[in-house]
């Protein structure tokens, strides 16, 4: 049943992953900050390196679709 439950949590935070990305694709900062919030703290709950390695990657994507916003450089904190 444990496991059950570990592998519906691990879809959901991959779903809120591609949503952080797909917030990027739509220019949407805040909506992106609010998964990539969510995706990263899942990923470290359940410590899941593939579902980090995601959230870092969006926040990479991030990155380079607001070079200046100072708020991703505060959003990078979470990743560690």
């Amino acid at each position: 049943m444990l496991f059950i439950l570990l592998d519906l949590f691990q879809g959901f935070i991959e779903i809120i992953n591609y949503l952080a990305k797909a917030a990027i694709g739509e220019k949407n900062l805040e909506q992106f900050e609010h998964y990539f919030l969510q995706g990263i703290h899942g990923a470290k709950a359940l410590k899941s390196e593939k579902r980090r390695q995601e959230a870092v990657a969006n926040w990479k994507t991030a990155r380079v679709q607001w070079p200046h916003e100072k708020k991703l450089l505060a959003l990078a904190e979470a990743l560690f």
